[in-house]
C-alpha cells in the first residue's frame, strides 16, 4: 500500500525534535564540560553558563528550525504531492 505524507504538523513535529535534540545535546554537552573543566589551567572558572545555555539554545533553534523545515515541506507538498513510501507486502 503506498502512502503519501501531504502534510507535517508544525508545532507538534518542532515540539518532540526539540526536545529529542536538547536530550542529545547533554548527552555530548556533560561529559565535554567535565573533561574541558579538568583540562582548564587552576582557578579558570567552569563554564557554568555554557552548561546551563547551550541546551536551552538547542532547544530553542531545534524547535525554529524543525518549525521552518516542515513550513516549508507544506509547501512544496502541496506541488509535489509529498514523499510517498509503501508499506506492507507491496512487491511492486
Amino acid at each position: 500500500m503506498k502512502i503519501q505524507i501531504r502534510r507535517l504538523s508544525l508545532h507538534q513535529n518542532a515540539k518532540v525534535m526539540a526536545v529529542i535534540m536538547t536530550a542529545s545535546s547533554l548527552v555530548f554537552l556533560l561529559p565535554f564540560m567535565l573533561i574541558a573543566g579538568s583540562l582548564a589551567p587552576h582557578g579558570a572558572p567552569f563554564p557554568w553558563l555554557m552548561v546551563l545555555f547551550m541546551p536551552l539554545i538547542y532547544l530553542v533553534f531545534g524547535y525554529l528550525m524543525t518549525w521552518v523545515g516542515c513550513w516549508v515541506y507544506n509547501f512544496l507538498a502541496r506541488f509535489t504531492g509529498g514523499l510517498e513510501f509503501s508499506t506492507g507486502d507491496d512487491e511492486g
